[in-house]
């Protein structure tokens, strides 16, 4: 039996109280429900490796934060995208994933500390902050 990987996830709720994608609109847009497996549908879902790593990554007092069991690892995109403007765009999206060149105005720093991808998630339990 394979042992369990976990992960600690950032999300955001949107006007239904649904937890769903922080920086992610359109077609990528995803819904985590508590307990039940998610799945990437471009490269993976960013998580966090410890729950230190997501408190110290400089966005985790704006969102929720969530213990996760994770399958599938991915490995990061060598650019990252700026969150409040390329992932929104499907085509960048994917040419992230796919380490393709990315126009600079989509690219912002490197990865924060910890930073992991899976391609599938699934929420456990909430982590008060």
């Amino acid at each position: 039996m394979k042992k369990k990987q976990y992960a600690y996830k950032l999300v955001n709720t949107n006007e239904d109280e649904n937890l769903c994608s922080i920086w992610v609109q359109g077609k990528l847009y995803t819904i985590y429900p508590i307990g039940k497996w998610v799945e990437a549908k471009i490269g993976g879902f960013l998580c966090y490796e410890t729950v230190e790593q997501a408190k110290n990554s400089g966005i985790c007092g704006c969102f929720l934060l969530y213990k996760c069991e994770v399958q599938n690892p991915v490995p990061l995109p060598k650019q990252r995208l700026e969150g409040l403007f390329g992932l929104y765009l499907l085509t960048i999206a994917r040419a992230c994933w796919g380490n393709k060149r990315i126009p600079e105005a989509h690219v912002t720093s490197v990865w924060p500390k910890g930073t992991v991808a899976y391609q599938r998630v699934k929420l456990l339990e909430r982590i008060n902050r």
